[in-house]
Protein backbone atom coordinates (compact mmCIF):
# COMPACT_ATOMS: atom_id res chain seq x y z
CA UNK A 1 0.00 0.00 0.00
CA UNK A 2 1.29 3.39 -0.86
CA UNK A 3 2.08 5.41 2.26
CA UNK A 4 0.64 8.62 0.78
CA UNK A 5 -2.66 6.95 -0.09
CA UNK A 6 -2.84 5.32 3.35
CA UNK A 7 -2.18 8.68 5.00
CA UNK A 8 -5.37 10.17 3.48
CA UNK A 9 -7.62 7.37 4.76
CA UNK A 10 -9.70 8.59 7.71
CA UNK A 11 -12.66 7.43 9.75
CA UNK A 12 -15.21 8.48 12.33
CA UNK A 13 -16.75 5.92 14.68
CA UNK A 14 -20.08 6.82 16.27
CA UNK A 15 -21.55 4.91 19.21
CA UNK A 16 -24.44 5.55 21.56
CA UNK A 17 -23.65 5.62 25.26
CA UNK A 18 -24.49 2.24 26.76
CA UNK A 19 -25.02 -0.93 24.78
CA UNK A 20 -28.44 -0.70 23.12
CA UNK A 21 -28.27 -3.37 20.36
CA UNK A 22 -30.20 -0.97 18.17
CA UNK A 23 -29.19 0.77 14.95
CA UNK A 24 -28.30 4.43 15.42
CA UNK A 25 -29.86 5.16 12.03
CA UNK A 26 -32.54 3.10 10.33
CA UNK A 27 -31.28 1.59 7.02
CA UNK A 28 -33.11 4.11 4.80
CA UNK A 29 -31.80 7.06 6.85
CA UNK A 30 -28.29 5.58 6.86
CA UNK A 31 -28.46 5.40 3.05
CA UNK A 32 -29.53 9.06 2.89
CA UNK A 33 -26.71 10.00 5.27
CA UNK A 34 -24.19 8.15 3.10
CA UNK A 35 -25.45 9.84 -0.08
CA UNK A 36 -25.26 13.21 1.68
CA UNK A 37 -21.66 12.56 2.76
CA UNK A 38 -20.73 11.35 -0.73
CA UNK A 39 -22.22 14.54 -2.17
CA UNK A 40 -19.87 16.62 -0.03
CA UNK A 41 -16.76 14.42 0.30
CA UNK A 42 -16.98 12.37 -2.92
CA UNK A 43 -17.48 8.71 -3.82
CA UNK A 44 -14.72 7.57 -1.48
CA UNK A 45 -17.02 7.37 1.55
CA UNK A 46 -18.13 4.06 3.04
CA UNK A 47 -20.61 3.75 5.90
CA UNK A 48 -21.04 0.62 8.03
CA UNK A 49 -24.20 0.80 10.15
CA UNK A 50 -24.47 -1.93 12.81
CA UNK A 51 -26.14 -2.48 16.18
CA UNK A 52 -22.83 -1.52 17.78
CA UNK A 53 -22.55 1.85 16.05
CA UNK A 54 -21.68 3.52 12.78
CA UNK A 55 -18.30 3.60 11.10
CA UNK A 56 -17.72 6.21 8.40
CA UNK A 57 -14.57 5.67 6.36
CA UNK A 58 -13.47 8.27 3.85
CA UNK A 59 -10.49 9.19 1.71
CA UNK A 60 -9.47 12.83 1.61
CA UNK A 61 -6.55 15.12 2.32
CA UNK A 62 -9.06 17.23 4.32
CA UNK A 63 -10.31 16.31 7.78
CA UNK A 64 -14.12 16.01 7.67
CA UNK A 65 -14.54 14.58 11.19
CA UNK A 66 -16.23 17.69 12.62
CA UNK A 67 -18.50 17.93 9.56
CA UNK A 68 -19.47 14.24 9.92
CA UNK A 69 -20.11 14.69 13.65
CA UNK A 70 -22.34 17.74 13.17
CA UNK A 71 -24.17 16.11 10.26
CA UNK A 72 -24.80 12.98 12.31
CA UNK A 73 -26.22 15.08 15.15
CA UNK A 74 -28.59 16.77 12.68
CA UNK A 75 -29.73 13.42 11.29
CA UNK A 76 -30.34 12.16 14.83
CA UNK A 77 -32.39 15.27 15.65
CA UNK A 78 -34.60 14.45 12.63
CA UNK A 79 -35.55 11.20 14.34
CA UNK A 80 -36.02 12.77 17.79
CA UNK A 81 -33.37 10.50 19.29
CA UNK A 82 -31.61 12.30 22.08
CA UNK A 83 -29.34 9.68 23.64
CA UNK A 84 -25.69 10.68 24.00
CA UNK A 85 -23.38 9.86 21.10
CA UNK A 86 -19.65 9.22 21.37
CA UNK A 87 -17.40 10.08 18.43
CA UNK A 88 -13.92 8.73 17.80
CA UNK A 89 -11.81 10.07 14.93
CA UNK A 90 -8.94 8.33 13.21
CA UNK A 91 -7.10 10.89 11.10
CA UNK A 92 -4.64 8.71 9.23
CA UNK A 93 -4.63 5.28 7.66
CA UNK A 94 -2.42 3.69 10.30
CA UNK A 95 -4.91 4.66 13.03
CA UNK A 96 -7.83 3.52 10.84
CA UNK A 97 -6.16 0.15 10.20
CA UNK A 98 -5.43 -0.34 13.91
CA UNK A 99 -8.98 0.60 14.96
CA UNK A 100 -10.56 -1.59 12.25
CA UNK A 101 -8.33 -4.54 13.14
CA UNK A 102 -9.14 -4.15 16.85
CA UNK A 103 -12.88 -4.01 16.10
CA UNK A 104 -12.77 -7.20 14.00
CA UNK A 105 -10.68 -8.99 16.67
CA UNK A 106 -13.14 -7.87 19.37
CA UNK A 107 -16.10 -9.08 17.28
CA UNK A 108 -14.36 -12.44 16.79
CA UNK A 109 -14.69 -12.99 20.57
CA UNK A 110 -18.48 -13.00 20.10
CA UNK A 111 -19.29 -15.46 17.28
CA UNK A 112 -22.79 -14.25 16.39
CA UNK A 113 -21.70 -10.61 16.43
CA UNK A 114 -18.70 -11.54 14.27
CA UNK A 115 -20.92 -13.37 11.79
CA UNK A 116 -23.32 -10.40 11.59
CA UNK A 117 -20.47 -7.90 11.11
CA UNK A 118 -18.79 -10.08 8.48
CA UNK A 119 -22.04 -10.47 6.54
CA UNK A 120 -22.57 -6.71 6.76
CA UNK A 121 -19.03 -6.11 5.49
CA UNK A 122 -19.57 -8.45 2.51
CA UNK A 123 -22.82 -6.60 1.71
CA UNK A 124 -21.14 -3.18 2.03
CA UNK A 125 -18.33 -4.32 -0.25
CA UNK A 126 -20.84 -5.38 -2.89
CA UNK A 127 -22.83 -2.11 -2.61
CA UNK A 128 -19.84 0.26 -2.74
CA UNK A 129 -18.47 -0.42 -6.20
CA UNK A 130 -17.84 3.31 -6.77
CA UNK A 131 -15.31 3.34 -3.94
CA UNK A 132 -12.02 2.15 -5.37
CA UNK A 133 -9.64 3.33 -2.65
CA UNK A 134 -11.54 3.04 0.66
CA UNK A 135 -13.10 -0.38 -0.10
CA UNK A 136 -9.76 -1.63 -1.36
CA UNK A 137 -8.06 -0.67 1.90
CA UNK A 138 -10.89 -2.03 4.06
CA UNK A 139 -10.93 -5.32 2.14
CA UNK A 140 -7.19 -5.73 2.64
CA UNK A 141 -7.48 -4.88 6.35
CA UNK A 142 -10.39 -7.31 6.76
CA UNK A 143 -8.67 -10.18 4.94
CA UNK A 144 -5.39 -9.69 6.85
CA UNK A 145 -7.27 -9.60 10.15
CA UNK A 146 -9.18 -12.78 9.28
CA UNK A 147 -5.90 -14.45 8.35
CA UNK A 148 -4.43 -13.40 11.72
CA UNK A 149 -7.45 -14.79 13.59
CA UNK A 150 -7.25 -18.08 11.69
CA UNK A 151 -3.51 -18.37 12.40
CA UNK A 152 -4.07 -17.65 16.08
CA UNK A 153 -7.21 -19.74 16.66
CA UNK A 154 -7.15 -22.23 13.80
CA UNK A 155 -10.46 -20.94 12.40
CA UNK A 156 -12.91 -18.07 12.59
CA UNK A 157 -16.37 -18.20 14.19
CA UNK A 158 -19.00 -19.59 11.80
CA UNK A 159 -16.30 -20.18 9.20
CA UNK A 160 -18.56 -22.38 7.02
CA UNK A 161 -21.40 -19.83 6.99
CA UNK A 162 -18.96 -17.05 6.12
CA UNK A 163 -17.38 -19.07 3.32
CA UNK A 164 -20.86 -19.69 1.95
CA UNK A 165 -21.71 -15.96 2.07
CA UNK A 166 -18.40 -14.96 0.48
CA UNK A 167 -19.01 -17.44 -2.33
CA UNK A 168 -22.56 -16.11 -2.82
CA UNK A 169 -21.20 -12.56 -3.07
CA UNK A 170 -19.00 -13.38 -6.08
CA UNK A 171 -20.00 -11.85 -9.40
CA UNK A 172 -19.16 -14.68 -11.73
CA UNK A 173 -22.11 -17.06 -11.98
CA UNK A 174 -19.96 -19.97 -13.16
CA UNK A 175 -17.40 -19.50 -10.38
CA UNK A 176 -20.21 -19.16 -7.86
CA UNK A 177 -21.86 -22.42 -8.96
CA UNK A 178 -18.56 -24.33 -8.91
CA UNK A 179 -17.61 -23.04 -5.47
CA UNK A 180 -21.09 -23.61 -4.03
CA UNK A 181 -21.03 -27.21 -5.27
CA UNK A 182 -17.57 -27.68 -3.76
CA UNK A 183 -18.70 -26.06 -0.50
CA UNK A 184 -21.81 -28.27 -0.27
CA UNK A 185 -19.78 -31.38 -1.11
CA UNK A 186 -17.19 -30.58 1.58
CA UNK A 187 -19.89 -29.79 4.13
CA UNK A 188 -21.53 -33.18 3.39
CA UNK A 189 -18.22 -35.00 3.93
CA UNK A 190 -17.42 -33.10 7.14
CA UNK A 191 -20.70 -34.13 8.82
Amino acid sequence: METQKLQNLKSVTIKASGFKRKLLLKPNLAKQFLLFLQGVIGNEVVLINTNIGIQVFYYSNKNYSLFIKESMLLYRMKTNQTNQLNFTNQNNGIQVRKQFKNAVYTFSQYPRLFLAYSKKFIKIKKENTKSKIVMSFLSIFFEKTLTGIIQKKGMIPFQNKLNFNIIKSLNSEITEKLLLNLFNENRFHLN
